[in-house]
């Protein structure tokens, strides 16, 4: 697969938030598997509280991932305040629907981030999401990024955290 099948856009108009709005109940349900913290709503609806401030404030970026014509997932990109305070980015968010996954959208959808948005990065997932972790150290690896990690509680949950930073070309 090419990198020019896969495409970024970020979300900014309604019909690319109602999208977004779609796909989060997804994610959280997939993410669910590996925390107890993450439960449906009393309509059985799983809910991200912070979605509305990706439409407020712009150092808060979400794009929805697509490959060829069709939506494929979603990156959220945080920036501070939003983020630690000695870095500049978060990948906070990454979601591909089961049908597009292991098919190298979502590396190429991070690898497209990166080369935009340069700088110090933290990136972090649920210690008990196996999967997660190995996709972000292939990242790094396949992309001969040198990156810390380090294991620590984040909201009362165990998470690995990585830093590293993308330089200029």
């Amino acid at each position: 697969m090419s990198q020019g099948d896969t495409q970024l856009v970020p979300v900014r108009e309604s019909y690319e938030m109602e999208i977004l709005r779609n796909l989060v109940p997804l994610y959280l349900h997939d993410l669910s598997a590996y925390t107890p913290e993450l439960r449906p709503n009393e309509k059985g609806m799983f809910e991200y509280e912070g979605l509305p401030l990706y439409e407020q404030d712009d150092r808060l970026k979400a794009f929805l991932i697509f490959h060829e014509t069709r939506v494929a997932g979603f990156l959220m990109l945080n920036q501070p305040p939003y983020t630690a305070k000695d870095v500049d980015y978060c990948v906070n968010e990454l979601f591909i629907l089961k049908g597009y996954r292991h098919k190298g959208i979502a590396r190429a959808a991070v690898q497209q981030i990166f080369r935009q948005y340069r700088g110090k990065y933290l990136i972090f997932q649920l210690a008990g999401n196996a999967q997660a972790i190995s996709f972000w150290k292939k990242v790094y690896e396949l992309n001969g990024i040198p990156f810390s990690e380090k294991e620590e509680l984040y909201d009362g949950e165990l998470c690995n955290f990585q830093r590293f930073e993308t330089g200029a070309e």
